[in-house]
């Protein structure tokens, strides 16, 4: 899940896009396979990630981003509230909420 998540945030982080495959690489090679596990490192403090082959400072506030926006658009099944455009990145840079019979 954490590849699938990471290659959606692309196109909100499109000028990392590198960076999230280096570190949706490195993520998974260390046993991080869910974005729950993620947060739950990113929540830890910034030793737990550091620790992490190929992660460093600089890669601490991108991860940071996914993992806010992750939470903040996981869905009710996932114990969240329902898919919604949040503010993480500039406007310009985050796709149109895809609305399927309801509001966005």
């Amino acid at each position: 899940m954490v590849k699938a998540y990471f290659t959606a945030c692309e196109q909100a982080f499109p000028a990392q896009r590198a960076q999230l495959r280096r570190l949706s690489l490195a993520l998974r090679r260390s046993g991080v396979e869910r974005m729950e596990q993620l947060c739950a490192l990113q929540r830890a403090g910034p030793e737990t990630l550091l620790k992490i082959r190929s992660i460093g400072a600089k890669s601490l506030p991108l991860i940071a981003a996914v993992c806010a926006r992750y939470e903040a658009n996981r869905t009710p099944s996932q114990g969240g509230t329902p898919l919604r455009r949040t503010e993480i990145c500039p406007p310009q840079e985050c796709p149109p909420a895809q609305a399927k019979g309801g509001t966005v």
